[in-house]
């Protein structure tokens, strides 16, 4: 078919018109090629987010959403373990009268500094105590440790037998076999024995030879006016009573 003088004719057959279908259905799928191609390779929100660090916090703007999110350091993850502060350890304060209470403590203080197991004798006064015992080093001696205002001091040569011969060993007895809890009970008890007002100054705890071959408690005590007179007041160590010397 030719062409005319008033431009080109259109061909109005079939295979013309499948030709123009195919080439409009070709652009179609091109242009939707590139417009997936687009969505998939665009940036996500998260790229183009504005981050923002101040000091423990870090705060994310999601400029797509309009949110924001705050991080906490530390946040993530498992939580940590709770932390404890342990409260210092307050040591008890030292007795103030070992009439009253405290004494059993003060002679074990002194028991252990010096780990003994045999005694001589055992003073007790209101606020300091001795204890004159066999050295465990050195069996031949005896010694003699104070407490006072909750510290015991060094070991000394007891000042009235120092030494364990055939005079002082009988006198020797077990740490073991004394009870400083009925000290208090004593101690109550023993002014009421005496005829008069009296005070109790000391307690010794000895075998009190040779008039006595027995362990015992002697409370002694004074008139609390100050006049000459008292005695002291024995008991078993059980606390039983036994008798009185003035």
């Amino acid at each position: 078919m030719g062409m005319g003088q008033g431009g080109p004719v259109i061909d109005g057959s079939r295979d013309g018109l499948a030709k123009t279908m195919l080439l409009f259905a070709g652009g179609i799928l091109a242009t939707l090629a590139v417009v997936v191609g687009l969505v998939t390779l665009w940036p996500s929100g998260d790229d183009d987010a504005n981050v923002a660090v101040d000091g423990d916090t870090v705060t994310t703007v999601d400029e797509e959403i309009g949110g924001t999110t705050t991080t906490v350091a530390g946040a993530a993850g498992e939580p940590s373990e709770p932390t404890t502060t342990a409260a210092p350890v307050v040591a008890d304060p030292p007795p103030s009268d070992l009439f009253v209470a405290g004494a059993p403590r003060v002679l074990a203080d002194l028991a252990a500094a010096g780990g003994p197991t045999q005694a001589i004798q055992i003073l007790v006064y209101p606020d300091y105590a001795f204890l004159a015992y066999r050295d465990p080093v050195d069996p031949a001696n005896i010694d003699r440790r104070m407490w006072r205002a909750g510290a015991v001091d060094e070991a000394a040569p007891n000042p009235i037998d120092d030494r364990v011969d055939a005079d002082t060993e009988p006198s020797l007895f077990a740490l073991s076999e004394i009870d400083l809890n009925v000290l208090p009970t004593l101690t109550a008890d023993a002014p009421a024995r005496f005829e008069l007002p009296v005070g109790v100054t000391h307690v010794i705890i000895d075998r009190f030879l040779p008039f006595d071959e027995r362990v015992l408690f002697r409370v002694y005590a004074s008139p609390s006016d100050g006049r000459s007179g008292g005695g002291y007041v024995q008991y078993g160590l059980d606390g039983s009573f036994v008798k009185v010397v003035q």
